[in-house]
Parts: C-alpha cells; structure tokens; sequence
C-alpha cells in the first residue's frame, strides 16, 4: 500500500493502531504525535474515563461537553464500559 502524507504535522487520536503509522510519519521525516484518549481533553470533552482521573478533574468546568446522543454507538458500553461516552 502507498501512503502519502502531505501535512507536515500528524495527530493520531485512535487506539494503538496508529503507533505504527505515527512511527512511519516519523521515519519519513513528519512530525507526528499519538494522543490516544487524551484528545478528548485536549479538546474538552469529558467521557466516563476522564470525570474522576486526578489529573483531569481539577480542570472539568462547565465549558466541558459531552459526545453528542447521536454520536455514540449503539454499543458502547461493550467498549471499557462506556469510558469514552
């Protein structure tokens, strides 16, 4: 498979799947970073995992939001119970 990759900058916000493709934006010289979960902060929306994480909860505000109804899938709670919804 070919890849090309025109930002200079990546962010990968998935599970470990994108460990490998962070690696390869390394390797052909893009900067690259591998956030997991915690994009979800970055970006101020709480999910299960992050409303009782010490290091999460001072921050929480009512400028938070949660995932939109519409946007969690119809089994979520198969997924570590729920933890990003």
């Amino acid at each position: 498979m070919k890849t090309i990759i025109l930002a200079n900058m990546t962010l990968f916000y998935g599970n470990s799947d994108c460990v490998p493709l962070a690696a390869y934006c390394k390797a052909i010289g893009k900067q690259s970073v591998h956030l997991a979960g915690w994009t979800q902060v970055l970006y101020g929306i709480i999910g299960k995992r992050w409303e009782k994480h010490s290091k999460v909860e001072p921050y929480i505000n009512e400028f938070w939001v949660r995932p939109y109804t519409q946007s969690v899938p119809q089994n979520a709670n198969a997924v570590e119970g729920g933890c990003y919804w």
